[in-house]
């Protein structure tokens, strides 16, 4: 009797509770977000009902424009249920912002 991956993981997929437990962890996990398992209840049940995205109201298409939890790389800490597009664009500014900090950092160290 061999173990069959393909079957186990489409039958856990498929409850909602499994698949909210997945989802979580995912975020926990890959995305390293920080928060309390409270906060994971209100970020899943906004993320399942958004329909648009938060930013830029557009609405959400399979394979092309997904929805994604937007979330600050450096805290970890949730921000908006946003479209891919729009998350690229604020990871793009975020790295801009921290590269001028950094000099500005470097700047302020050298004045003095």
């Amino acid at each position: 009797m061999s173990f069959d991956k393909k079957a186990w993981q489409k039958n856990y997929k498929s409850n909602p509770k499994q698949k909210k437990s997945h989802k979580i962890s995912e975020w926990r996990t890959k995305q390293k977000m920080k928060e309390t398992n409270e906060r994971f209840d209100y970020i899943y049940n906004r993320w399942l009902t958004s329909k648009n995205c938060e930013l830029c109201d557009c609405e959400y298409v399979l394979k092309k424009n997904i929805k994604v939890c937007d979330h600050h790389h450096l805290s970890g800490h949730f921000r908006n249920v946003i479209c891919n597009k729009c998350n690229c664009y604020i990871a793009k500014v975020d790295r801009i912002k921290e590269r001028v900090n950094l000099e500005l950092h470097r700047y302020f160290k050298f004045v003095e």
